[in-house]
């Protein structure tokens, strides 16, 4: 028996016993138990004689369970499952607790090489795909600026072609009543041009269903003629704060521009989705909107607003332009319903929240708040904001045109109580 099996056999705690058992028995052999081996006279023999000659058997060592071999066909392509496979089969062979075929690591290695190759060329081809999204969208957007540039220089350029055609029918009109000829029909018959818009239409991306929407979009150019007390701008024959809400027209999802794609959207966009599957908010598109049509939409910002943006301040300034609409079209009642609802919703906004919010400062928010009691007829407490104002002497440098705006409440109410 060569060296290298005696010392295999002596690490089986089950041989060790046997051995013991032999050479109690003066080295015969059992029939009845043990392994093969030690049923044999020649090999019971040369163990007798390693004792003899004060070989110890060294201590059992302990029974560990081999590894399975496993087969990658019958095992799913899993990664994690094959590092966990593949993990185990290391510590084995580490601790040298077992044999593992060699031919199972290396199927394990090919499996965990297709699949790390796999989700490489699919993370490569993910992001092949969002580049080639992010410029097909930037394509976009540059020949969305493009045209509405064209559109303004061609609408800017027929205004300027309308204007001189104009001024050159009225001096020829001029010049035949002079000489006592007729004036020319053209001159005569000539109407006025058409009134220009004041909005023009883009594409969004719905940061909810991801779909295109169209949505309108005031002119720059559009100047007001004056501005109320609580900073409403009157514009001629034109309402802009109808089109402050973009709206989806596929999934229903509104809000203000700065808040339509903003960040906040997209962390709570599992929730609005949720909402959106078990009411149909979806407006169908229209580039003129009616006032009912743009208070709906309103309504339908702050009801999102409450969802993943729940500042009173915002919803107050949402409700101050429903007011500002139903002012241009004469609704009284309606116009004060809302801005006592936006009131009560600044003055908790200046208790619990701390400024700027959405463009708006402190003092503007305590200068609106103080304003709206003001236009409420609530003196007492448009009195305790705007003196708040007043008192930030600071602001009539930084602030100048707001703080003579609050003098000339200040100075109003002061006057009334003479």
């Amino acid at each position: 028996m060569q060296k290298k099996e005696f010392l295999i056999l002596l690490r089986d705690p089950e041989i060790c016993r046997e051995i013991f058992e032999v050479v109690r028995r003066g080295g015969k052999p059992s029939a009845m138990a043990g392994p093969p081996l030690l049923r044999d006279a020649e090999v019971c023999r040369e163990i007798i004689e390693a004792f003899k000659r004060g070989r110890p058997a060294p201590p059992p060592a302990p029974v560990v369970q081999k590894p399975p071999v496993l087969s990658v066909d019958a095992a799913a392509a899993d990664k994690d499952k094959y590092l966990a496979l593949r993990e185990k089969m290391m510590r084995a062979v580490a601790g040298k607790q077992g044999s593992v075929p060699q031919q199972s690591v290396a199927a394990i290695d090919a499996a965990l090489s297709k699949i790390i190759t796999t989700e490489t060329q699919t993370a490569e081809q993910a992001e092949a795909e969002r580049k080639q999204s992010m410029s097909e969208k930037l394509k976009h957007l540059r020949d969305q600026e493009r045209k509405i540039a064209e559109e303004k220089l061609a609408a800017t350029k027929a205004a300027e072609e309308a204007k001189a055609a104009e001024l050159k029918a009225k001096e020829a009109a001029k010049e035949a009543a002079a000489k006592g000829r007729p004036v020319p029909a053209a001159a005569a018959n000539e109407e006025p041009a058409p009134p220009q818009k004041n909005t023009f239409v883009i594409d969004r991306t719905c940061p909810i269903c991801e779909r295109k929407t169209h949505v309108v979009k005031v002119k720059a150019d559009v100047v007001p003629e004056s501005q109320d007390l609580d900073l409403c701008k009157k514009f001629k024959d034109f309402n802009p704060y109808l089109y402050t809400i973009l709206a989806c027209e596929h999934c229903g999802y509104a809000a203000e521009e700065g808040k339509f794609q903003s960040k906040a959207v997209w962390r709570h966009r599992k929730r609005i989705e949720e909402f959106l599957e078990e009411n149909n908010m979806a407006i169908p598109f229209t580039e003129d909107r009616t006032p009912d049509d743009a208070l709906s939409f309103f309504e339908i910002a702050i009801i999102f607003s409450k969802i993943f943006d729940p500042s009173p301040g915002r919803q107050a300034f949402l409700y101050q332009q429903m007011a500002w609409i139903c002012r241009y079209e004469g609704r009284k009642e309606d116009e004060r319903k809302y801005m006592e609802q936006a009131a009560e919703l600044y003055s908790i906004s200046l208790e619990e929240e701390r400024y700027p919010i959405g463009g708006i400062s402190d003092d503007l928010a305590l200068y609106i708040t103080g304003a709206l009691y003001y236009m409420l007829g609530d003196v007492d407490k448009a009195t305790k904001y705007l003196s708040r104002v007043m008192g930030n002497q600071g602001l009539r440098k930084s602030f100048p045109k707001l703080f003579e705006k609050a003098q000339g409440i200040w100075q109003e109410i002061r006057a009334s109580r003479r």
